[in-house]
């Protein structure tokens, strides 16, 4: 994406701004026309950027950290008023990422990166939520928080105006975005009745189009009886199933809103949102303050790449699904079953016959005296995904909440947990070890630390001469270890999961098995062998009696669960 910069007639003023190629032009082809039917009086608004909350129904909630440092950078260029930037929430089966559990550490992080004249704001689903719930997921985030709002069905405002009470009696704002505009249209005089006496409580409420299916006409006229019955300021959310997020939201702004929800590209579950950098370039259209949209176009690089590969916007299921008011989830579930094509070549590993081996014995893991130190500990099994890398330190928290061990099942993310005071043990499988450096080699010097390798024979080289090495008794293969020709072979996982048996571990949990959406030959096979260990973790023979979860994102068949949920409260050490 590259930028320009034009010169822009406003308000018979002329001023430098710095715009996106295209969007300039829509936005004056459209207020040109509003113009021109006399319909439009200048009215100021706020933008609310949901991008990381909503977007996260791509990524499950999951985002790197260039892409943030992007994307905060653009934040502090535009007129945005409120930044949503995720949920907290009572722990889901399968696993969800940092921006749906948000802890305290995550918050302030985010807060920092805001203007001082921004806001940072979360989102609790109503469905979720009970009272005891409500004290518990804010009872640590007031001064760092500045509104909670509640994604809510127009039939359950009541309840939900006073779980906004008890979160406004600490001194937060509270928000109300009422969902499935297209069950009352024409109606909002009366469906949002509840919230006229509530505006102690609610300090401002948006209407939703949740199904993407509303026309211009019908938000102008909801919005408009909403504007006239609520003593609150009015926003609205709009989805780009017909392409009409924009006319929407500005039919809204005629109507009387002043607060527009948007996100980058439009990401956002479904077919996505009104585009942030389309309404920001119209803002500034309308109301010039100067700002310039280089960082937005920097950012916007990014996300266009991400959504090549998610595929958000829409589509014709989308529109089918617009105009039918059919659930954006039912079809995004639909669109996210990928097909792909794996390569059909097997390659065979040879081994020379003059090949030299390692015939050295060492001590079974469970007779070393650091494994009687960790015996019924939990196992933290390490993979070599990306995922690892990216949660490590809400990986550490976690073994240290939990009391676990780490267990590298590969050395591939092992510097991201140097020196984090926990006990761990590193499998060596093949010839691992010979690719490493030798500062990657001083991780197995750490104290608490043990070299797990397979029993003979092995490679030469094949392990590190540390004083702290044993080998495996413990194998995925009921019968005995497997053999790659005349050596012995056990799997990474197989090995790590081993070790959680020879300490007779409780419960186990895997990290950093990211698995591959497109895999080579290779990739094929090590996925085989990762399934297999798996379905032999969750056997209830298991010390852990199959009490085994991943608490990374996987496509391995594996229970999920989320680590951020699991160390989203207080934590006393």
């Amino acid at each position: 994406m590259t930028a320009r910069t034009l010169k822009v007639a406003l308000a018979k003023k002329t001023t430098q701004v710095h715009v996106l190629d295209g969007t300039l032009k829509v936005v004056l082809k459209a207020d040109q026309y509003l113009r021109n039917k006399g319909k439009v009086a200048l009215r100021h608004f706020e933008i609310v950027d949901c991008t990381l909350r909503d977007g996260g129904y791509y990524t499950n909630w999951d985002f790197s950290k260039p892409l943030l440092e992007v994307y905060f950078q653009a934040v502090r260029s535009l007129p945005i008023k409120y930044v949503e930037v995720g949920y907290r929430s009572p722990e889901k089966a399968g696993y969800v990422g940092q921006f749906f559990h948000l802890n305290l550490t995550t918050l302030k992080q985010l807060k920092a990166q805001l203007r001082s004249d921004q806001s940072l704001a979360i989102m609790f689903n109503f469905k979720d939520m009970n009272g005891n719930l409500i004290d518990t997921l804010t009872s640590d985030i007031v001064g760092t928080v500045d509104l909670i709002r509640f994604a809510c069905p127009p039939d359950s405002l009541k309840e939900c105006i006073e779980y906004g009470r008890q979160i406004k009696a600490k001194g937060l704002k509270v928000a109300i975005n009422v969902m499935y505009m297209t069950k009352y249209i024409d109606q909002a005089d009366t469906v949002l009745l509840p919230l006229a006496d509530a505006e102690d409580v609610v300090d401002y409420v948006a209407l939703v189009d949740s199904y993407g299916g509303v026309m211009p006409e019908q938000a102008e006229r909801t919005i408009a009886q909403a504007v006239k019955l609520l003593p609150q300021p009015i926003g609205y959310h709009g989805h780009d199933n017909l392409s009409l997020a924009f006319a929407n939201s500005l039919s809204a702004l005629k109507a009387g809103a002043t607060m527009l929800d948007a996100t980058f590209t439009g990401m956002g579950r479904g077919a996505g949102n009104l585009k942030t950098e389309l309404i920001a370039v119209y803002r500034e259209q309308q109301t010039p303050t100067g700002c310039h949209f280089g960082p937005l176009a920097k950012a916007l690089e990014q996300f266009e790449t991400m959504q090549k590969e998610y595929g958000w916007g829409t589509n014709l299921a989308y529109m089918v699904s617009g105009v039918a008011s059919l659930p954006q989830a039912n079809v995004m579930d639909w669109l996210g079953t990928r097909r792909y094509q794996m390569d059909s070549i097997v390659e065979a590993l040879r081994l020379s016959s003059d090949t030299e081996f390692d015939n050295d014995e060492y001590p079974a893991l469970e007779t070393t005296p650091i494994a009687n130190e960790i015996r019924g500990k939990g196992a933290l099994i390490i993979g070599g995904g990306l995922s690892a890398q990216n949660h490590a330190c809400a990986l550490i928290e976690l073994a240290h909440r939990e009391d676990m061990v780490l267990v590298h099942s590969s050395t591939r993310n092992a510097a991201y947990f140097k020196n984090c005071d926990l006990a761990q043990i590193f499998c060596l499988a093949g010839q691992e070890f010979s690719r490493l450096s030798s500062e990657e080699a001083e991780l197995f010097n750490q104290q608490h630390t043990l070299v797990l390798t397979t029993p003979p024979p092995r490679f030469r080289n094949s392990i590190p001469g540390s004083k702290n090495i044993c080998q495996l008794s413990y194998a995925v293969k009921e019968s005995n270890l497997q053999k790659l020709g005349p050596v012995t072979d056990e799997p990474p996982l197989g090995m790590a999961i081993g070790a959680a048996e020879a300490i007779s571990s409780k419960k186990v949990y895997l990290a950093g098995f990211d698995g591959y959406s497109e895999a080579t030959v290779s990739q094929q096979n090590n996925a085989q062998d990762v399934q297999a260990a798996i379905n032999y973790g969750l056997d209830v023979s298991t010390p852990w009696a199959g009490n085994m979860a991943s608490v990374t994102p996987t496509l391995y068949e594996i229970p999920a669960q989320s680590l951020y949920a699991k160390i989203q409260g207080k934590f006393e050490h």
